[in-house]
Formats: C-alpha cells, structure tokens, sequence
C-alpha cells in the first residue's frame, strides 16, 4: 500500500514540535532523495512504513524506487511523485526483532541514480513506550499521536501544579533539578502525580548528562565516571515510569560552550539502557540543530 502527502502538509505538521527537531527535519535535509523509516521502531503495529521523499525540482523525470530486504525485492518499479512523501506499508510479520536493514534504490528513466540504507527496528512492547513520528513531526504515546505541549518549571515541584495546569491543556512539564540522592523520593513524588493526572514529563538530567543548565557547575567538577555513574542510577529508577516521555540531556549548549561530542556517552547510555524513550536538547539557535 502506498500514499502520498503533499509537502504543505509536511511542513504544517513539523512546526507543531520543535523539540524533537532531529527527526522530521532529517527527511529534507537532502535535495534530491531521501527515505527513513517513519517510526523509530516499532511494537505492536500491523504494519511498518518506508516514507520516500523525491525533491521538487525534478518534475519531468519518470522517477520509481526498488527496496530490497534480505535480497529479495519487497518493490520493484513503483513510481513516485516528485515534491510528495511517499509512504510504502510493509507486513510487521516480514520483519525480525532488532534492526532490520533495508535498501532503497532510485531510478530516473530507468537508469540507477543512487540508494538509501533504511533500518527498521522491531522491539519487544514496552507499556510506557514513546516513538518517534518522522512524517507528522509528533510521538507516538500508548499507541495515539501525540504533541507536547508543556512548560519549565523549578524543583521543588510544588504540590498540586501537574493537576493545575493538565486541565489548562498542558500535557507535559520538565523540571529544572539537580539529581541528588537526597531529592529522589521528591522527583518520584511529582513523577507519580503526573502519571496519576496523564501528564508526561521531559526529564532533566542535565547535571549529570553534562550538557550545562541547572547545576552544571557544581557537576563540572565531579568526575566523569562518577557522573555517568549516577545517571545510570537515575535512568534505572525511571525508565519504567508511566510519566516518562523523554530524557533531556542538554540545555542551549551552542550558548554555553558545550560541543556535541561531550553529550555523545551519556546519549549512548541513555539510549542503551532505555531505548523505548526519545533524547531531547533545548537550540537556542534552531538552525543549529542539524
């Protein structure tokens, strides 16, 4: 099965969330060809989905794809429209748990012009799990769509405010904090009220994450191994939470001198110990975020 969504409705949908701004964004980052996988992973779907995008400026060129999995054509010759995502549904059966490699080749009047390496990653499910949207910009939570629409608040968490703001229409907070041991038992207290409200929460590690913000300076002089050593602490007591919406690693680190390689360890950490939920950095130049 395949559809088609004009580029207009692309875009519309990607101003809805700038704070997952690496995934949608990736589809044009190309001028001419570019496929992904629309989620980044999958669970419990019937089916996957392979969102090709063809640019506009080859409108008189006859344009198909070919993907192949495991050396067997999955398509072959299907025709696609230039300035249009082209998405191409898949059985979820065809496919194994882990990282599936896929390829897809372009073809311009019928003479090959270049492919993509496309993964399709199957997990097992996982009740709080978060997914990536690549065509609508969005997540996907218990399985709907979702847009976060939240706000920044300081830790304490008052009492109360997860309830105050949830009927205003907020559906996630994120805290500004400091991760200490002495503190755990308030960081559980505002996570389970959130979770009791259907609140979702962008959880600050940037302390320990090393990715500036709120007690970065007194965190710059613990040792690295110590600090990554706390924040797989603080990921184990919440991974499994049902507020958890995502990990927050890194506040405006163009402003403060952070560089990207610097947040990279505690981004594989996070993403080995917890690959169910999205990393989340705060641009103050959007731009940037490329």
């Amino acid at each position: 099965m395949v559809r088609s969504i004009s580029l207009k409705y692309f875009l519309s949908s990607l101003i809805l969330l700038i704070l997952f701004v690496a995934c949608s964004a990736d589809l044009l980052s190309r001028d001419d060809y570019k496929a992904v996988s629309r989620y980044d992973y999958y669970t419990t779907e019937e089916s996957v989905e392979i969102v090709v995008w063809i640019s506009a400026s080859k409108p008189d060129l006859s344009i198909t794809i070919d993907i192949v999995y495991e050396f067997e054509h999955m398509l072959r010759g299907a025709h696609v429209l230039p300035g249009q995502l082209s998405i191409y549904e898949f059985p979820i059966e065809g496919f194994q748990i882990g990282s599936n490699e896929l390829t897809v080749s372009y073809n311009e009047n019928g003479k090959w012009v270049g492919s993509d390496k496309v993964y399709v990653v199957i997990r097992e499910d996982r009740f709080n799990a978060v997914k990536i949207d690549r065509v609508s910009g969005g997540l996907i939570v218990e399985g709907l769509p979702f847009i976060p629409f939240g706000f920044y608040n300081y830790s304490p968490v008052q009492t109360g405010l997860a309830e105050e703001e949830v009927v205003k229409g907020f559906n996630m907070m994120s805290p500004y904090q400091t991760i200490e041991g002495k503190t755990l038992k308030e960081r559980k207290a505002y996570m389970d009220r959130c979770a009791a409200v259907g609140m979702k929460v962008n959880y600050n590690v940037l302390s320990l994450a090393g990715g500036g913000g709120v007690a970065g300076k007194k965190y710059s002089k613990m040792s690295h191994r110590k600090r990554l050593k706390l924040l797989k602490k603080e990921i184990e007591a919440f991974r499994n939470h049902p507020a958890l919406l995502s990990w927050y690693i890194s506040d405006e680190p163009v402003g403060q001198g952070v560089p990207p390689d610097s947040l990279t360890e505690a981004y594989g950490l996070i993403k080995e110990m917890d690959p169910y939920h999205p990393v989340t950095v705060v641009f103050m130049s959007p731009w940037m975020a490329n």
